[in-house]
């Protein structure tokens, strides 16, 4: 009665003491218990561990609201030299959502709808969408690791293998997200304290994962068994490549560097269980070019191999196409009325001479029924450019090619006059200068995409799934064609000195993106992106504010 009133008492003390905390201490008792050098290190590790504990029972940086999804901000990145990627979540609901982007391109790339064709900006612009990833928090894989491992054991190999590669995805944005928002907080100290937060709460989740997921999988079919130590593998990678850049985070900042090294011991613990367990190829300080080719494609097949469980077939088709056949038939249809009246209107020759007036009239006839022709197909033409969208996308689903959205996608260049006020009001904001307003510098491509998603259907996948996340890729290449070089030496006079400098003058080139992702229908603010580039590519990428 004492003993269990005592457990009473110390419940609601014991329930604020991290649950990765209690698992590890059960799992060491017996070890140390029964090995007097280990049970030394143990009692000096939770001295340690005693003394950061109030540190780790806070709210973690990381931890923040999730975002309203009925405005969201898209994500930008460079993905490569001459591809920039942009971010789109998708909520599933009946609401739908709109992209649209105004994009002002320098003169100087000599791109117009004369010299950009519609044809060529579709193939510059892809995009793929894939199940958005369900949020997981870093302090909750373990419990997540240990609610995986009851259902692999549970469902059969392939579902048990979606489980697993779902369970990867998940884990790697949590280590992503909490490593940038360390890197991201404002203060030395604020950094230094998270970095030692995040390394013990990612060694604790990789520690768990290890301990219930792994000889969970190995007990079920093999392939589960296999797919498990190609997660933890995958896992391992990326925990890894995270502590390495926050330990350069840290190596860059004198007053941050002591904790550097607790991060690096981090990343070195995760190379060194993979090359014990045998986990793919290794990297030393004399590996080859080609090992190393070979470790980077390895990791890339492992992104893939759990990427696989989110991805969904993305097609597009020729949104315009019939209603181009039939307006250019009205055309050709009037311009032969317009001939075969002509001609009736004479009347039948009755004589030679008629024969020839009457010829000559028809051939009139047809010259203007081809022109009215010609007239009316580039008329219907502009009109279908205005209004109809130029591709419209279908997503389905790989099992059974069930249909979950549908988007239509409109781009085309536009004149200045054709921007709505808010969009030039912005536009005018943003300008360091009204040089370049005056003289309109800027040809201004228009990209818009609307967006509708099969709500019941998502969710019928998978209820922890609740949103779509499209991947906009634009292929600037075809934009550097007539780009001037990188740098080049140039010799300017000094007013201070009085003197003449020889330098480097860089060559960049500034791409405004003025861009709103709001439910379908419903006004909102504008946002502003500024991509700097140079002959060799894509430099950075700004996000401005007004």
């Amino acid at each position: 009665m004492t003993d269990q009133t005592s457990e009473q008492a110390e419940g609601p003390e014991r329930s604020n003491v991290p649950a990765f905390v209690r698992r590890a201490a059960r799992s060491t008792e017996s070890v140390l218990r029964s090995d007097p050098i280990k049970l030394k290190q143990g009692l000096d590790g939770i001295k340690d561990l005693t003394a950061r504990l109030p540190s780790l029972l806070e709210a973690p940086p990381w931890k923040t609201p999730l975002p309203n999804l009925t405005e969201l901000s898209p994500g930008w990145r460079r993905h490569d030299r001459t591809h920039l990627e942009i971010n789109l979540e998708h909520p599933a609901d009946s609401a739908g959502r709109t992209w649209e982007a105004w994009i002002f391109l320098p003169q100087s790339f000599r791109l117009s709808a004369d010299t950009y064709s519609t044809h060529r900006i579709g193939s510059d612009i892809q995009s793929h969408v894939r199940l958005s990833t369900p949020q997981l928090e870093l302090d909750e894989v373990p419990r997540a690791a240990e609610a995986v491992a009851r259902i692999i054991t549970e469902v059969d190999p392939a579902d048990a293998i979606d489980e697993l590669k779902l369970f990867a995805c998940r884990v790697r944005e949590a280590i992503a997200r909490a490593t940038l928002a360390v890197r991201t907080l404002e203060t030395n100290e604020a950094i230094e304290a998270g970095a030692e937060t995040l390394v013990d709460v990612a060694e604790s989740a990789m520690i768990s994962i290890r301990q219930s997921l792994i000889p969970a999988a190995d007990l079920a079919d093999p392939s589960v068994g296999e797919t498990a130590s190609w997660v933890d593998e995958h896992l391992s990678n990326v925990l890894e490549v995270a502590m390495v850049k926050l330990v350069r985070d840290l190596t860059r900042r004198k007053s941050t560097a002591p904790a550097a090294e607790r991060v690096k011991r981090a990343a070195v613990k995760e190379a060194r269980h993979r090359a014990q367990a045998g986990e793919g190829p290794s990297v030393s300080a004399d590996s080859t070019t080609f090992e190393l080719e070979q470790v980077e494609r390895h990791r890339h097949a492992l992104k893939r191999l759990t990427s696989s469980v989110l991805w969904l077939d993305s097609r597009a088709g020729d949104a315009r196409r019939h209603a181009e056949h039939a307006l250019h038939s009205i055309a050709a249809g009037i311009a032969m009325t317009f001939a075969v009246t002509a001609a009736l209107l004479y009347g039948t020759p009755t004589e030679a001479a008629d024969v020839w007036v009457w010829g000559g009239l028809v051939v009139l006839a047809y010259m203007g029924k081809d022109r009215i022709k010609s007239t009316l197909q580039v008329r219907s033409s502009d009109f279908i450019d205005r209004r109809y969208p130029n591709r419209r996308w279908t997503v389905r689903r790989g099992a059974d090619g069930a249909q979950i959205a549908v988007a239509d996608e409109k781009y085309r260049f536009v004149e200045p006059h054709e921007l709505p006020p808010e969009v030039a009001d912005f536009r005018h904001d943003l300008q360091s200068d009204s040089l370049g307003e005056i003289l309109e510098l800027d040809s201004i491509l228009y990209h818009r995409k609307s967006m509708t998603v099969d709500a019941d259907l998502v969710r019928s996948i998978d209820p922890r799934f609740d949103s779509l996340t499209e991947i906009l890729r634009l292929d600037i290449s075809r934009w550097l064609a007539h780009t001037d070089d990188p740098s080049r030496s140039v010799t300017l006079a000094d007013p201070v000195s009085g003197e003449l400098v020889k330098s480097t003058l860089p060559r960049a080139y500034d791409v405004t993106i003025l861009h709103r992702l709001t439910p379908t229908g419903v006004d909102s603010t504008w946002s502003a992106a500024r991509v700097v580039l140079s002959r060799k590519g894509i430099r950075r990428v700004d996000l401005l504010d007004a």
